[in-house]
């Protein structure tokens, strides 16, 4: 979520039972999609005892009323949102996008490692 974050940031959540206010940034996953998003809380509804939320990424200029489920108006506080974060490692993510990423680092690293154990004895 550009420009708060960047490809790369380690993100810390927390409370994902708790209410979410507007002008929180959250993590959600999508019914059927496999990767979490990361936006802003544009607005928010109670119904009961449940909480909906209407979330928007700030670089977007609409909100993510096209990225939800067919027929979904808001993201669900207790079945969609991951977590809100509370905090984040800039660039600390880039170990891990390279190890997946990138075959060489990967056997690069693996090989380094072995020698390094056999080296230690």
């Amino acid at each position: 979520m550009e420009p708060a974050f960047q490809r790369g940031d380690i993100l810390f959540l927390w409370n994902r039972d708790s209410q979410a206010n507007v002008g929180d940034i959250v993590v959600y996953e999508i019914q059927g999609k496999p990767i979490p998003i990361v936006h802003r809380v544009l607005r928010e509804h109670h119904n009961s005892e449940k909480q909906f939320l209407l979330t928007k990424g700030d670089n977007n200029a609409v909100d993510d009323l096209g990225l939800y489920a067919k027929k979904q108006s808001y993201l669900n506080q207790k079945t969609d949102l991951v977590g809100t974060v509370k905090g984040y490692l800039p660039m600390l993510g880039y170990v891990t996008i390279l190890i997946s990423e990138n075959v060489y680092f990967k056997y690069g690293l693996l090989g380094l490692m072995g020698i390094t154990s056999l080296l230690s004895d």
